[in-house]
């Protein structure tokens, strides 16, 4: 596996605890690197930092920290992929909402599941009766792979 793959799936697996800060100057900087949002530009005109990014692809998963409310820029971030791969985010950020309340009730195998092959979860969700409306999620949930794969070819 090429190694910037890697790191950006440590990146993501991290989420949930934040990475671990030690006292050292190198750690802060690295800290400071993943919130920037850089400069205000067309392409990135809410100054999203990587971070935002990344727990917009969080969003993906039905079961991930069902009481943290995602915040403003994590919203934004979200909006930002819907618009570059031309969804709804209006139905995508309602259906959000609406998959991590019922991703709440999956069984503990459909949970580990969501962990370790979210695709596959989302291949079998797509059958079940009280998932069937959620067709802006899953594509929303294909976007987040879609733009993991994409941006981290070596």
């Amino acid at each position: 596996m090429p190694r910037r793959v890697r790191v950006l799936f440590l990146a993501v697996c991290c989420l949930p605890g934040g990475f671990i800060v030690s006292a050292g100057q190198g750690q802060l900087a690295a800290d400071g690197r993943l919130r920037d949002g850089g400069t205000h530009s067309p392409s990135n005109p809410h100054k999203l930092s990587l971070w935002d990014l990344l727990q917009a692809l969080e969003l993906a998963d039905p079961t991930s920290q069902p009481n943290v409310l995602p915040s403003p820029k994590t919203w934004a971030a979200v909006e930002m992929l819907c618009d570059r791969f031309e969804l709804d985010f209006g139905l995508v950020r309602r259906q959000i909402q609406s998959a991590r309340t019922l991703g709440a009730e999956l069984n503990e195998d459909d949970k580990a599941l969501a962990k370790s092959n979210l695709l596959c979860l989302v291949k079998d969700l797509e059958t079940r009766r009280r998932w069937t409306a959620f067709s802006a999620y899953f594509d929303f949930v294909r976007v987040c792979f879609t733009t993991l794969v994409t941006n981290t070819r070596a």
